[in-house]
């Protein structure tokens, strides 16, 4: 144990007098720091993003249309439109999102890690170079 064999122990204690959501008793914390010496705390987390960016899907158009983004950033895609849409890769293909699961309120997130230039399009709603596309470059260099 820490401290030489001794535990600390925390009591908190709250009343709330006059509380409208009615008299629930005290509320109490109690943190007990027993954790033997020899049992180092976990220090792994989830891997967060770099970075997290939005683009929104409105009627006709992506907003916004060209964006540059440093490698590990998540692209958090919201359908902000009145309409389906869907947003399709003409670049690899790898990633996208169909219009079945891409209707108004809806989102779609992809983390990009590798550089590159990244074009998409809504098929719905224009081509590859016409309507409704845009790119994500993503580059060593920004950030």
């Amino acid at each position: 144990m820490r401290g030489g064999g001794r535990s600390i122990v925390l009591v908190a204690v709250a009343t709330f007098a006059g509380v409208a959501c009615g008299d629930d008793g005290p509320i109490v914390a109690v943190v007990d720091d027993t954790t033997p010496a020899s049992e180092p705390a976990s220090s792994a987390s989830p891997a967060a993003p770099a970075e997290v960016v939005e683009i929104q899907a409105l009627d006709n158009t992506f907003s916004p249309k060209e964006i540059v983004v440093a490698p590990g950033t998540e692209v958090h895609f919201v359908n902000g439109g009145r309409n389906k849409h869907n947003a399709q890769s003409i670049t690899d293909g790898e990633w996208g999102v169909a219009d079945v699961d891409f209707r108004p309120g809806d989102d779609y997130t992809h983390v990009f890690d590798e550089p590159g230039e990244y074009r998409y399009f809504c098929s719905l709603h224009g081509t590859a170079e016409f309507g409704m596309f845009g790119v994500i470059v993503v580059d060593d260099e920004a950030g």
